[in-house]
């Protein structure tokens, strides 16, 4: 089989937290053992048994007087850290519009503080800010990338899964340069929630010690990569390589981890085989150790079952987080670079407060209460979060050429949808469930049901039954190979957020529940999809506006071509509430979107053998905005520049309808003789569920079947072999994938 080399580097890297507003001040910060984590002022913590947290002064202050003007402050955070790894890559912005660029963003809390002023102070112009991809949409429009521009939300692994994307973009050629990376914002929310479950310490944090409990903080961390080649190209010096990357699924419990770190080690033990790195070679590992009880020895277990090494303290270990908190969907990235500008300086970042290290951890070389010197090769860093997702990230200061395989075919083994008060499975004639309102699990699968789940989890698993009932594929069988899960959700378990919302503004920050809280986090559905169907593979969370379940496709698709795994299920889904409608309507999208539904496909590569029963092949994904030329009053989008062949048919989905028009007949000036059709014709999907629906939608018209019970009308050809699905969402970004016929069938 031909090789190919992974060879992808950092050039760059910027950062701005509560320990300063750049690398250089989060060094001496780290040098001096300063923590950033101190009494917070930016918001009523009334009640609450802590007042402390990694807060970005400089940034709040300065913007203090005109926050009503601003995007969300996230968006901010990330600017600042951008345009500081953009300077140390020696990138300017006339470089970035002559290249492929694209951005992947981690963001956890999406726009919270302008939701909370939104809902509970009646400023609904803010709700604008408020979804997690216009918080890229900002980024990317501030920086004029044109390029993929993907959310990441995976709650505390949202960083590091953006990492590890943006590495197999590199990898398989189809940008130049990619920005990613974290940012994240606190908020009163979110402060509460935390308390809530009785997690946050009292003092700064000391991860691994008896001290217990963690500290929150916000801020920006991103990394400029590219490809060795690309670097050497514009005599660019690497910092480092980034050797490996992988992620998991826990299928433990919705909030604390496995004891026994099972899914840290699976996470740490793909990192390891996708790269060169041998667990003798690593010098340290930056672990996520947030301080509390359930995590630090459960991950410390994970990682050195992973590396099965006769001696523990022969790799150095330390968490980042008592120096600038927890920061949540910024952690992975900016712990990350905390490492990177210590191993820059010839040492190890430390763990601040390291008094008395805890029973569970002990037997290891914890660094405690001040950087050493250590000369550093190879590193590992590794990050969970609810829901049960872990990642790990390997770098190494050599740049090696990585031997990768020639990717693997990937195959649609079937798909479910749950909408307009019934659910149908791979083109049924037929629907297989009706209801009235809304779906409600539990009369329908009653073992899959959990007490007080969440609308949109109900929706997401009942779609996920159908898909994998007509793929024919036993989940349940103990013996399987680990599945992977990719979930896409535009505002999550929206119900949920207006009780948590209604319960702080009725009663103020203590009036926050547990109950409540976990499932407000974007990727609290895909939690219970790993819980109700034992999913451990590779996993990722992604927000959009529109393309966000076409997004988790593309992540699944790579991991199976990579081989990282064999069989992947891929979700989206969102349910309907008075908050998630007044988004909606500061986004002007037709009402007629606006209900609770869920759509799922299960894939698999052609080393499964259950790929000789395929639907539909998927191949050569890539996303865009499309932008309207003035010179020659055109509308362009460079996702289509690298099609191979021209399509039989295009499904056009988009959010806002008024664009069809323009949008289809650009489709159709630049593939003259192929029919363009709307998928919103067949079958009105809600904003998170579009693009899967058009993949369902160009499945069943490759095979001749109906969707959601309707024929599809075709034209120009009544057996299409390929078929480009295009989803644009309301900022009019585009993404692609080509649906194709299987060989032989």
């Amino acid at each position: 089989m031909p090789e190919c080399k992974s060879q992808v580097v950092i050039t760059g890297y910027g950062v701005i937290s509560s320990c300063g507003d750049n690398a250089q001040e989060l060094y001496d910060s780290m040098q001096s053992q300063r923590s950033g984590v101190a009494p917070l002022s930016c918001f009523d913590v009334t009640g609450l048994p802590s007042d402390i947290a990694g807060i970005v002064r400089s940034v709040r202050e300065k913007h203090q007087d005109k926050k009503a003007d601003l995007p969300d402050f996230s968006t901010l955070f990330a600017i600042t850290a951008i345009e500081e790894a953009l300077n140390a890559a020696n990138i300017s912005l006339q470089t970035l519009a002559n290249k492929r660029v694209a951005l992947c963003v981690g963001n956890a809390n999406t726009g919270m503080e302008k939701l909370e002023k939104g809902i509970i102070d009646n400023q609904h112009d803010g709700l604008l800010e408020y979804p997690a991809h216009k918080q890229s949409d900002n980024i990317a429009k501030h920086f004029g990338v044109l390029g993929p521009v993907l959310t990441f939300t995976s709650a505390c692994t949202s960083s590091s899964s953006a990492l590890g994307f943006a590495k197999q973009l590199l990898d398989n050629d189809m940008v130049d340069i990619v920005i990613a990376g974290g940012t994240d914002a606190l908020a009163k929310t979110i402060y509460a929630g935390f308390h809530s479950l009785q997690s946050v310490a009292p003092q700064v944090c000391s991860p691994y010690d008896v001290k217990m409990g963690l500290s929150l903080g916000e801020g920006a961390g991103f990394l400029v990569l590219e490809n060795h080649n690309h670097a050497e190209a514009r005599n660019q010096p690497t910092i480092m390589q980034l050797a490996g990357t992988a992620s998991s699924l826990d299928a433990y419990h919705a909030t604390a981890p496995e004891p026994e770190g099972a899914g840290v080690r699976r996470s740490f033990e793909s990192a390891l085989r996708s790269s060169d790195v041998n667990p003798e070679d690593l010098d340290y590992v930056n672990t996520h150790g947030t301080g509390t009880p359930a995590n630090d020895g459960a991950e410390l277990k994970g990682i050195f079952a992973a590396l099965n090494l006769q001696d523990k303290a022969s790799i150095s270990v330390s968490s980042s987080k008592s120096y600038f908190g927890h920061t949540l969907g910024a952690a992975g990235a900016i712990e990350f670079i905390s490492a990177l500008v210590a191993i820059d300086k010839g040492q190890l970042p430390s763990t601040l407060n390291g008094d008395e290290i805890r029973e569970d951890c002990q037997g290891h070389h914890i660094v405690v209460n001040g950087l050493i010197d250590h000369k550093v090769e190879c590193i590992g860093a590794t990050n969970s979060a609810f829901g049960g997702h872990n990642t790990t990230m390997l770098a190494r200061k050599s740049v090696s050429a990585i031997p990768k395989a020639e990717g693997k075919k990937v195959y649609i083994l079937g798909h479910g949808s749950i909408a307009e008060q019934v659910g149908f499975s791979n083109g049924a004639d037929q629907s297989l469930l009706s209801y009235e309102g809304e779906f409600a699990l539990k009369p329908f699968q009653a073992k899959l049901y959990r007490r007080r789940m969440s609308t949109i989890g109900q929706y997401a698993i009942g779609a996920s039954y159908l898909a994998f009932s007509g793929a024919d594929v036993d989940y349940s069988d103990a013996e399987k190979l680990p599945i992977g899960a990719y979930f896409g959700t535009t505002l999550g378990a929206s119900q949920v957020q207006q009780r948590n919302l209604s319960d702080l503004q009725e009663y103020g920050p203590t009036g926050v529940k547990s109950t409540l809280f976990p499932d407000t986090v974007l990727n609290a559905p895909l939690g219970n999809l790993a819980l109700a169907f034992d999913l451990k593979g590779c996993s990722a969370n992604f927000s959009d506006l529109g393309n966000e379940g076409m997004h988790a496709l593309w992540h699944a698709f790579m991991d199976l071509s990579e081989d990282k795994i064999a069989c992947a299920l891929v979700c989206s889904a969102e349910d309907k509430s008075d908050t998630s409608d007044l988004v909606w309507q500061q986004m002007q999208v037709d009402e007629h979107r606006l209900a609770s539904s869920a759509n799922a496909l299960i894939a698999v590569n052609e080393k499964d053998p259950r790929a000789s029963r395929a639907l539909a092949q998927v191949s050569e994904f890539n996303a865009a905005r499309w932008v309207f030329n003035e010179e020659n009053q055109q509308w362009d989008c460079a996702a289509l520049t690298q099609l191979a062949a021209k399509p039989d048919l295009i499904v056009l989905s988009m959010v806002n309808a008024e664009q069809f028009e323009a949008i289809s007949n650009a489709l159709q000036t630049q593939f003259s003789t192929t029919q363009v059709i709307n998928g919103r014709t067949y079958k009105e999907s809600g904003i998170a569920c579009q693009s899967l629906d058009a993949i369902s939608l160009a499945t069943c018209a490759l095979n001749g079947r109906r969707f959601m019970g309707r024929e599809v009308t075709l034209q120009n050809t009544s057996k299409p072999e390929s078929i480009l699905v295009m989803s644009v969402n309301t900022q009019l970004s585009a993404t692609t994938c080509l649906v194709s016929k299987v060989k032989g069938k």
